[in-house]
């Protein structure tokens, strides 16, 4: 059963639009509590988004060529089958959740779960040119700010959150209690949700304090019917700390590339995790790189505090990828910007469009087709040896835009990293 259901940013955005002309620009990001075991938790999604769910599916075309493509070829079919083996074999509980939100928004399994899939899915598709993502999604910058000459004690993520159109105002943030006897793990968590996909293929916080965000990257070769990032990234929102988030992300038999980023409430540590399918080993591994944001040169910088941009291409393992000009462009624009060191300088960056054709914030246009839906700005501020005390944890924030962080910062929610 849904506890209640809130929109956490109208309620904010009332008291903004009293004071000025309401600005159509500005986004929606409702927020769900829901609880229970798998199938439950997945039915009272489906339910609660039923209407979005379907209004995203008549809106992408790419679904609905995939869909047509798993259901009448020999080669959709087999590939359908063999993502659909692989996650059943690894992460039975996690296709429980996707058969609940089936259940619950009416929208039958193969849909759904094809829509779970649709980047690997895609990268399979052989028969004629690949369909290839044509939004690429998410820029992050992380910044260590611990123990500077200035007195910082703080360690910062900021995120822009991209998607296509057909996301915008209809995603939304998932508080989810999962308990029962046919759980894989009792877990607290909150993230950010698509219509219809299992949490989290964006970013997420958790009881234990971990903290993680996502962005997609494509190497040129596939893992035939390997793991979906969704069903990897529906795993980590359980991490208990990052060294358990670092071994979930580079977890084997993967089906395509993917770049994380994680902090914790309780360590000093800030790190980014690479990973690509390891297509060439018999076992399947994936193979990774993990860059701790402490080490400047290791960052491919040179000035304090370290820090990290991050797009959607490789910057630390060796893999040929399928070229992304949105990612590049914005990449280039990052590094022209002053480096930031705290995070107003962060949100000048993520909140930047000099790039008329490819900005840092994305408003979808005749180059690039891509939006910003939402700018997450994580804080974790220590002030002791060992991390935050219990009792704490408000020291540790994080901050949602729902419009251009660097021209419209009022028009944001701040919320303690715990679960509430």
């Amino acid at each position: 059963m849904i506890r209640t259901v809130v929109g956490v940013v109208v309620s904010l955005a009332v008291s903004v639009i009293a004071q000025k002309a309401p600005d159509l620009s500005v986004g929606v990001l409702p927020q769900l509590f829901i609880h229970g075991g798998h199938f439950s938790v997945g039915q009272q999604l489906g339910y609660a988004t039923k209407d979005t769910i379907t209004f995203r599916l008549e809106n992408s075309a790419k679904v609905a060529t995939l869909v047509e493509w798993v259901t009448d070829t020999v080669a959709g079919r087999a590939a359908y089958d063999a993502m659909l083996k692989s996650a059943n074999d690894t992460f039975p509980e996690y296709v429980r959740e996707v058969e609940g939100m089936s259940y619950g928004s009416g929208v039958d399994f193969k849909t759904l779960f094809t829509l779970n899939v649709r980047n690997e899915l895609s990268s399979f598709k052989v028969n004629g040119e690949k369909l290839a993502d044509t939004v690429e999604h998410c820029s992050d910058y992380l910044v260590n700010g611990l123990n500077q000459a200035d007195g910082t004690n703080e360690i910062l993520i900021g995120h822009n959150e991209d998607g296509s159109w057909e996301s915008r105002d209809i995603s939304y943030l998932v508080t989810a209690h999962m308990y029962g006897e046919d759980v894989r793990e009792a877990i607290r968590y909150t993230s950010f949700v698509y219509p219809g996909e299992l949490p989290t293929d964006a970013f997420f916080w958790n009881e234990y304090g971990v903290i993680g965000t996502m962005n997609g990257l494509k190497p040129v070769t596939s893992l035939f019917g390997g793991l979906g990032r969704n069903f990897v990234s529906r795993h980590l929102v359980g991490a208990k700390d990052i060294d358990d988030a670092i071994s979930r992300s580079t977890m084997p038999n993967q089906a395509t590339g993917h770049s994380f980023n994680f902090a914790s409430t309780q360590e000093k540590r800030l790190l980014n995790v690479e990973v690509a399918p390891g297509v060439g080993d018999p076992n399947k591994d994936t193979i990774f790189a993990v860059t701790n944001v402490d080490d400047q040169l290791q960052c491919k910088d040179t000035t304090p505090p370290p820090s990290l941009f991050h797009a959607n291409t490789y910057m630390f393992l060796d893999v040929e990828e399928n070229p992304s000009t949105s990612s590049q462009h914005r990449m280039d624009r990052a590094a022209e910007l002053p480096k930031p060191r705290n995070s107003d300088d962060i949100l000048l960056v993520l909140g930047d469009t000099e790039d008329v054709d490819y900005p840092l914030y994305r408003v979808a246009s005749s180059t690039d087709t891509g939006y910003t839906l939402t700018t997450a700005l994580f804080s974790v501020q220590f002030n002791d040896e060992h991390g935050i005390m219990a009792g704490e944890r408000r020291l540790s924030t994080v901050t949602l835009f729902m419009s251009n962080p660097k021209t419209n910062k009022e028009v944001n929610i701040t919320k303690p990293l715990f679960v509430e």
